[in-house]
C-alpha cells in the first residue's frame, strides 16, 4: 500500500520481491496450485504474453541484449496483475482497501512536489510523474467520490481531488489539466446523457475560466501552438522514422537515440512547423531535442518505435481493447467504479498523446495495473455472486 501512496527510491524493486517471496511461499510450502494466469482472463494473459514476448522482441531488436535489461527492469510492473490476481483473488477487503487507499497518493504526489529543488531537470521529471499519475489517479477519484456509502471517504476523497486538481495547475502541467476535462467530461456525459453534456461544457468553461483569471497560467495553458507543442511534431515524426526503419523489432528499449539523430541530419525539415523568424527554434530542436532527448511524447508512436509490430500489437491490446472493455462493463451493469476507471484510461491515453508516458516517465504503470487489477476483481466478484 505504501508504495502506492508514496513510491520513493528502490520500494517498487522492494515490493516486488516480497511479493515473489509470497508467490513462491504459497506455492511451495502452501501447496497452492500454481495458477498465476486463468485461461479465461483474458486481460491477466494478455498483459502478461506481451511483458515476455516484448522480452524475446527487445533481445532481437537493434539494442541487443542492453534492450532486453533496460525492459525486464523497467516494465516488471507488468507482471503485479497476474502477481496481485494471484495471491489476492477474490479478496474483497484487500479490494475495498486498495480502492479507497489510491487517491492517497496524490498526497504522495504533493510530498514530491514540496521537496522539488527547481532544477530544470527536476521540474520536468516532476511535470511528467504529476501528468502520468494524475490523468488516472483524478479521474478515478472523481468518479469514486460517488461510489463509496462512507460519507467520511467521500469528504477525504473529495479533498485529495481538489488538491490533485491544485497540484496539476500549480505545476503548470497542461497535459494532465486538458487530459482531465477530456477523461471526466467522457465520463459524465456516459452517466447523464444530455445533462451531462451540459454540465460537462459548463465544467469546462468554470475550469478554464479559473485558468484564464490568472495571465501567467493562461499565457501557459491556453498557447496550444506555442513552440513546445510545434516542437513535438518533430519528435513523433523521429519516432515514425524510427520505425520504419526497424519494423519487425523497433529498436528496442533505450535505443532510439541514434535514429533520432539520423532524422535530424536526414530527414529534419523545419519548414513544416517552425518560425522561420525564429532561427533559435530550428537550434533547439535539431541539436538539442532530437539528439538528447530521444523520446516521441506520444505513446502510441512510443510502442512502434521501440517495439516494431509487437508495438501495434501492444497498442491494440492496451489502448483500445482493455478500455472498450471496461466500457462495456459499465454499460451493463451501470456501476461508479467501472466509470471511474474507464474515464482514467482515456485520461492516461490523451494525455499520452502529448507524452512518452510508457516510457520516459512510466511512474503512471504502476498505477494502471493497479487500476486494472481493481477492475478485474470487481468483475470476477460480480460473476461469483
Amino acid at each position: 500500500m505504501l508504495v502506492l501512496i508514496y513510491p520513493y527510491g528502490n520500494m517498487l524493486n522492494e515490493t516486488f520481491r516480497a511479493m515473489m517471496i509470497l508467490v513462491l511461499y504459497e506455492i511451495f510450502y502452501l501447496k497452492k496450485n500454481i495458477k498465476l494466469i486463468k485461461k479465461d482472463n483474458w486481460i491477466v494473459l494478455g498483459v502478461t504474453s506481451i511483458y515476455v514476448l516484448s522480452l524475446i522482441w527487445n533481445y532481437f531488436s537493434p539494442g541487443g541484449i542492453e534492450s532486453f535489461k533496460l525492459y525486464s527492469e523497467k516494465y516488471k510492473v507488468l507482471l503485479f496483475l497476474p502477481i496481485l490476481c494471484y495471491l489476492y483473488k477474490e479478496n474483497i477487503r484487500l479490494l475495498l482497501m486498495v480502492e479507497r487507499l489510491l487517491p492517497l497518493c496524490i498526497v504522495g504526489m504533493l510530498i514530491k512536489f514540496i521537496e522539488l529543488d527547481f532544477s530544470l531537470e527536476q521540474i520536468y521529471i516532476l511535470k511528467g510523474s504529476i501528468i502520468s499519475v494524475f490523468s488516472l489517479i483524478i479521474p478515478y477519484t472523481f468518479f469514486y467520490v460517488f461510489n463509496d456509502k462512507n460519507y467520511k471517504v467521500k469528504l477525504i476523497s473529495t479533498c485529495l481531488l481538489i488538491l490533485g486538481i491544485w497540484i496539476v495547475i500549480k505545476a503548470g502541467a497542461r497535459g494532465a489539466l486538458f487530459s482531465l476535462i477530456i477523461s471526466i467530461s467522457i465520463g459524465i456525459i456516459l452517466k447523464y446523457r444530455i445533462k451531462g453534456v451540459i454540465g460537462a461544457i459548463l465544467g469546462s468553461f468554470i475550469l478554464l475560466g479559473i485558468v484564464k483569471a490568472n495571465p501567467r497560467l493562461e499565457n501557459h495553458f491556453m498557447q496550444v501552438q506555442d513552440f513546445s507543442t510545434r516542437s513535438r511534431y518533430y519528435l513523433i515524426d523521429a519516432g515514425i522514422y524510427t520505425f520504419k526503419n526497424n519494423i519487425v523489432f523497433g529498436s528496442g528499449r533505450g535505443n532510439t537515440q541514434k535514429y533520432f539523430i539520423e532524422y535530424s541530419e536526414k530527414e529534419f525539415d523545419p519548414r513544416k512547423k517552425l518560425i522561420a523568424d525564429y532561427p533559435w527554434e530550428e537550434d533547439i530542436v535539431k541539436n538539442n531535442y532530437l539528439r538528447n532527448f530521444p523520446d516521441t511524447h506520444n505513446i502510441f508512436v512510443d510502442s512502434i518505435a521501440e517495439n516494431g509490430v509487437l508495438g501495434i500489437v501492444q497498442v491494440i491490446f492496451i489502448w483500445i481493447l482493455i478500455p472498450l472493455s471496461v466500457l462495456f462493463t459499465y454499460l451493463k451493469k451501470k456501476k461508479y467504479i467501472y466509470l471511474g476507471i474507464f474515464s482514467s484510461f482515456i485520461g492516461f491515453i490523451s494525455a499520452g498523446m502529448s507524452w512518452s508516458l510508457w516510457t520516459k516517465h512510466s511512474l503512471g504503470v504502476l498505477y494502471f495495473i493497479v487500476i486494472l487489477f481493481i477492475y478485474i476483481q470487481n468483475s470476477e466478484a460480480l460473476e461469483s455472486n
